[in-house]
């Protein structure tokens, strides 16, 4: 999801979650990644920001997704880059890795494997869901990092959009809602099934 103004906070806040272990012991050896659907872990998740918001063949329309991942991938470079990372890395941390989640395209008219090719950086995830497996196995070229030394194109497509009349901070106000009213109906969900499944069993 979008590079919001909370994120410098919340990713210092990740560096002490990856790198706490049982009190006493320092590290510890958990490594983790970080990328979800929902408000308090929003930053590394890709998202169609222009699917109903750029009509036809504006210039603009399928660019702020990738343009935002790959902010979002800066941001975790100066992050984890930083004197206090190395602090912590020489102790036995590891960083936690950006996830790129939802990548498989919504609109048919854009390559299926963009999201996948087009987000190509060291110590990345990449939850692609199947048919987009399938495609980047069949005809995907990849092309090595796709990321890094693009971050001046992809603030420039952040740029127009404000320019346009694209509100960015609305479209990460309903990104956020919408991800935790889905994820808290799947909780739902999934709460009911295991209590359901318990009652039959006579737990």
């Amino acid at each position: 999801m979008p590079v919001g103004p909370r994120d410098t906070s919340r990713a210092a806040a990740w560096a002490g979650t990856a790198v706490r272990g049982e009190p006493g012991t320092g590290p510890g050896d958990r490594r983790t990644a970080c990328g979800s659907g929902g408000g308090e872990v929003e930053v590394w998740l890709v998202e169609l920001l222009d699917v109903d918001v750029l009509e036809g063949q504006h210039p603009l329309r399928g660019q702020a997704a990738i343009a935002n991942a790959r902010l979002a991938y800066q941001h975790y470079e100066e992050v984890f880059g930083s004197e206090r990372w190395k602090a912590l890395g020489a102790a036995g941390a590891h960083p936690q890795r950006p996830l790129w989640a939802s990548t498989g395209v919504k609109d048919p008219t854009y390559e299926d494997t963009r999201y996948v090719l087009d987000l190509v950086a060291p110590g990345t995830v990449n939850t692609m869901p199947e048919a987009t497996l399938d495609a980047v196995a069949d005809h995907g070229e990849l092309r090595g990092d796709t990321v890094r030394g693009t971050y001046a194109e992809a603030q420039q497509v952040l740029d127009d959009l404000a320019a346009a009349g694209i509100d960015y901070d609305d479209v990460v106000d309903l990104l956020e809602r919408e991800g935790v009213q889905k994820f808290e109906g799947s909780w739902g969900e999934l709460l009911q099934s295991v209590t359901e499944q318990l009652g039959r069993a006579g737990a």
